[in-house]
């Protein structure tokens, strides 16, 4: 082998040596979620959502059933007619 071709194999093998390492390291970060007793962080985000999703359709009920028909300047106060959060 020549000169040019032992670097060109030691740059290839420790580029392999260095992705290994990442695939490694990666898999050992993903075990380390699947194995949490308390859910992944997808499943607490899910689950946040949900009971905000509950509380805004409670206050929008109780909203709805508080503001008279006749004070219709109050029903666009309303959450329904107000954009959400990151709208």
């Amino acid at each position: 082998m020549t000169q040019n071709e032992l670097e060109t194999y030691d740059a290839m093998t420790a580029d392999r040596d260095r992705w290994k390492a990442r695939f490694k390291k990666l898999d050992k970060e993903l075990m380390c979620e699947l194995r949490d007793p308390n859910g992944t962080i997808w499943e607490h985000a899910k689950n946040l959502q949900d009971q905000l999703d509950e509380l805004r359709s409670r206050v929008k009920k109780r909203c709805n059933d508080a503001v008279p028909q006749w004070a219709p300047e109050l029903r666009e106060l309303l959450p329904e007619n107000t954009p959400a959060h990151g709208a």
